[in-house]
This record gives C-alpha cells, sequence and structure tokens, in this order.
C-alpha cells in the first residue's frame, strides 16, 4: 500500500511542478492546466462533486495570490469569498512543510490588525526583498 502511495504522489508532484520554472515563477497556463489533470487524477480515487472543483481551483489560485502582499493586493485578497478556506489551507500546508516563510502568521496579523497595523505590515513587506513579496509558486516545497 505505502509502494501504491509513493507512485501516486510522484504522478501529483509530476503534474503539479511543471507550471512552475527553475527561478521558481509561474507559469499561469501551465499552473490551470495541471489544475484540471490533477482534478481528474483525484477523481480516480475520490468521489469529489463537479461542483466543487471551481471551489478547489480558487483556493489554489489563492495561494498564489497570498503571497502577493505588496500595495492594495491585501485588501483585494482578503475580500475574497474563498479567502478563509485559502487561508486555513496555507496554514495546514505551512504545518506540514518544513518551508516556515511566515506567510500565515503574516496574514494572520493582517486580519487581526486594524487599517493602520494593516498598512504598516504592507510598508515593512515593500521595504523587504522582492524574492519574499512575489508570487512563487507555493506547492513547490511540499511536493519535493
Amino acid at each position: 500500500m505505502e509502494k501504491k502511495n509513493k507512485k501516486r504522489e510522484t504522478n501529483l508532484s509530476g503534474k503539479l511542478t511543471p507550471a512552475q520554472s527553475k527561478n521558481k515563477e509561474i507559469n499561469i497556463r501551465k499552473f490551470f492546466r495541471s489544475m484540471d489533470g490533477v482534478l481528474k487524477e483525484q477523481q480516480k480515487l475520490t468521489a469529489v462533486p463537479r461542483k466543487f472543483n471551481s471551489y478547489i481551483k480558487d483556493i489554489w489560485v489563492l495561494q498564489l495570490k497570498l503571497h502577493s502582499r505588496i500595495k492594495s493586493q491585501p485588501y483585494k485578497t482578503i475580500r475574497h469569498p474563498r479567502f478563509r478556506a485559502a487561508y486555513d489551507f496555507l496554514l495546514v500546508r505551512e504545518s506540514a512543510s518544513r518551508d516556515k516563510n511566515g506567510l500565515g502568521k503574516w496574514w494572520t496579523d493582517f486580519q487581526k490588525n486594524d487599517d493602520s497595523l494593516r498598512g504598516s505590515l504592507i510598508s515593512r513587506m515593500n521595504e523587504k526583498s522582492d524574492e519574499e513579496s512575489s508570487k512563487i509558486f507555493g506547492f513547490y516545497n511540499e511536493l519535493r
């Protein structure tokens, strides 16, 4: 059973990671195509109603948007109807991952604070390097 799960894990990894280039930037077209492939593969194992496919895709796309924390993007992201699900998924991913970049803590702080403190969180992100505040493909480390 464990050998079969390992094979499955490799297949999912192979479907999601081609969307990412060597410099960890995402190719959006490949990302969307790979989402369809992953959902189709999962349908073989789990009966997921098709109406949930768009919800799942929204949550995955928001994983990318959660990395963009500059200017007004966090305000737009937090107003998204599926933000809370994406935020919870981010926390699950962080707890399961070896990569602790503090993204979950940043979004927790952003939600809990008022507008003036939110502004200071964003301004601190603007001061940091582009690598830390840019959109980096968030699933890469979990799938390696």
